[in-house]
């Protein structure tokens, strides 16, 4: 991607023709692409006096009917002892551009399901609107995806996000200035 937008904006220049008009269109961003970015902020860990979970792997699942991208994540929870209970957590949100951050996050995050096998049932309910709480609190905060301002493609492309979709199996990044 980097390439071929530097290659146009090379191009354009070279043509003298407004780069501006080279902004516009889509980028598309393929589920490798989000899962290697996303790496990056786990694994997510939170402790309370009653809980000490750990949310890794996360792995993307495109919702395009419902315009949310959803995670699917490997979880390790330890109640009060020492036992260790894994599982997963499937959760989906929002996909949300910030401008001053030049980044998406996910907001909106509600948890679908939750298996951890062995787990009390009735520490199931509770743990999982915990963990619900924790890991939306930290989306929100933490970026799912990063525009490099190191990279002038990427840099350029920050300025022009008009807006984001979830089309079949990609992230469509709109552009427009």
């Amino acid at each position: 991607m980097r390439g071929w937008l530097l290659g146009l904006v090379l191009l354009a220049g070279l043509a003298g023709c407004d780069s501006t008009d080279l902004l516009e269109g889509e980028i598309a961003l393929q589920r490798e692409t989000l899962e290697q970015r996303l790496a990056l902020a786990f694994p997510l860990k939170h402790k309370t006096a009653l809980v000490a979970v750990e949310w890794s792997q996360p792995r993307v699942r495109f919702k395009s009917e419902e315009g949310r991208i959803g995670l699917l994540l490997d979880v390790a929870a330890r109640p009060l002892g020492d036992q260790v209970y894994e599982g997963t957590m499937e959760i989906d949100g929002h996909l949300e551009f910030r401008q001053p951050e030049k980044a998406f996050f996910l907001t909106q995050v509600e948890v679908r399901k939750m298996q951890i096998a062995d787990l009390p049932p009735l520490l199931q309910g509770g743990l999982g609107i915990l963990m619900g709480g924790v890991v939306d609190g930290y989306l929100d905060q933490y970026p799912v995806y990063s525009l490099r301002q190191d990279n002038w493609a990427e840099y350029l492309v920050g300025h022009a996000v008009d807006s984001v979709r979830v089309d079949q199996e990609q992230l469509v990044i709109e552009l427009g200035l």
